[in-house]
């Protein structure tokens, strides 16, 4: 039987195992340094006690019991950035975008990561560009993560609760999670609310 809880300094080792062996699969190299600044913020972050199954997601003219009110999301223009330990969150608190000091930029929801770059010992800053692509820079301030929506101009991040999408107009271009609200019109998609 498999227990999740917080880790303890007598997980350590077997993180440090674990961790070593994701870095190696994507054949990236770290400091020596990183592995217990990682092992820090992994210990400092914030985790969910209770872990329950997800709800069923209501169909458009269902509106949760917790909807919060219109326009529930936080807009994200071109030119804006996340350095280490920053955050973007919406107007609820709920939903939360990281820079985290790992290089790692999670975007939390309730206090349990639902979307994550996968930049772990590579990323510096993240930044959403005059092209309408979403860029996670290294040191060197190279890109090592991106949305993939350059050639976009004018397009906006939008941070919404449990996801974020990057619209040009109302137009989605990009998402992590679900197919997102419109944030200037309410569309209905396919299992999702509409304020």
């Amino acid at each position: 039987m498999v227990s999740i809880g917080r880790l303890t300094p007598s997980d350590r080792q077997d993180w440090e195992a674990l961790f070593r062996s994701y870095i190696d699969f994507y054949e990236r190299a770290l400091p020596a340094h990183m592995y217990e600044r990682a092992w820090t913020a992994f210990q400092a972050a914030r985790h969910p006690t209770n872990v329950t199954s997800r709800r069923p997601r209501p169909t458009c003219n269902q509106a949760p019991a917790d909807a919060q009110p219109a326009h529930p999301w936080r807009n994200v223009v071109a030119g804006s950035i996340l350095n280490w330990n920053q955050s973007w969150t919406t107007p609820s608190g709920r939903t939360v975008l990281t820079m985290q000091t790992d290089g790692n930029v999670v975007l939390y929801k309730d206090g349990a990561a639902i979307w994550a770059s996968w930049t772990v010992g590579t990323g510096h800053h993240l930044s959403m560009q005059g092209d309408g692509n979403l860029v996670v820079y290294n040191w060197g301030n190279s890109p090592v993560w991106s949305s993939g929506t350059a050639g976009s101009p004018g397009a906006v991040l939008s941070i919404q609760e449990g996801n974020m999408a990057i619209f040009q107009g109302d137009r989605p271009l990009w998402y992590t999670n679900f197919p997102p609200r419109l944030i200037n019109t309410c569309q209905p998609y396919p299992h999702y609310v509409c304020p």
